[in-house]
């Protein structure tokens, strides 16, 4: 659960390497205050992109799953 209530988050996952199936899930608190930017680790991606996934709308929430190599959208 990340509170950006204050100020803007930005969440780091960790590698998705060596993590095959381990899941990643992200709530934001107060979303629309302050955007939560989730942002995948060093070349790895998110549903095939390098861009960072930001979640600015309040108690909205993803989950990642690791494929071994990079991140899926659950």
């Amino acid at each position: 659960i990340v509170d950006s209530s204050s100020n803007a988050v930005e969440v780091d996952l960790p590698t998705a390497s060596g993590n095959a199936g381990k899941t990643v899930d992200v709530l934001a608190k107060s979303g629309s205050t302050n955007a939560v930017t989730i942002d995948p680790n060093g070349s790895e991606t998110i549903n095939g992109s390098a861009a960072s996934r930001v979640i600015n709308v309040n108690y909205s929430n993803i989950t990642l799953v690791s494929d071994g190599t990079n991140w899926v959208i659950r």
